[in-house]
């Protein structure tokens, strides 16, 4: 016969290695992503783009853009076209405009914007980029 006491031992033994599989699995999973951080000297001029360890970092007329260098597809490395104003896949073909957003191909969606952080008096461009 099954009582009231077996069901709560049962409850305690289930609540308590649960948590006991939480805190193996943070173990398990790794301290998380690797961040680099990349710094551009100076900060481009509007239609100017500079590259820099995996990251572009594009001057708008609204200030400066960074974007991560690797396609939204399938992860190739993207190349800036300067006399389209174009980022193109050599992979399968996408092409983005200087903003990171989708012109064609077969990524569903734009290039990776990555928050920029104006540093010192010479507008020292710094960027993050998670790594994956």
């Amino acid at each position: 016969m099954f009582t009231r006491r077996d069901a709560l031992t049962k409850i305690l033994q289930y609540m308590i290695s649960g948590g006991m599989l939480t805190i193996a699995w943070g173990y398990l999973k790794g301290p998380g992503p690797k961040v680099r951080k990349v710094s551009f000297p100076e900060v481009p001029k509007p239609h100017e783009v500079l590259y820099r360890d995996g990251v572009y970092l594009v001057g708008l007329e609204t200030g400066p853009a960074a974007l991560a260098a690797k396609c939204p597809h399938l992860g190739c490395q993207l190349e800036y076209l300067p006399g389209t104003d174009q980022f193109r896949c050599p992979c399968h073909g996408s092409a983005f405009d200087l903003a990171g957003g989708r012109i064609k191909g077969p990524s569903r969606g734009g290039m990776t914007a990555l928050p920029v952080r104006s540093k010192g008096k010479d507008g020292e461009c710094c960027v993050d980029l998670v790594l994956t």
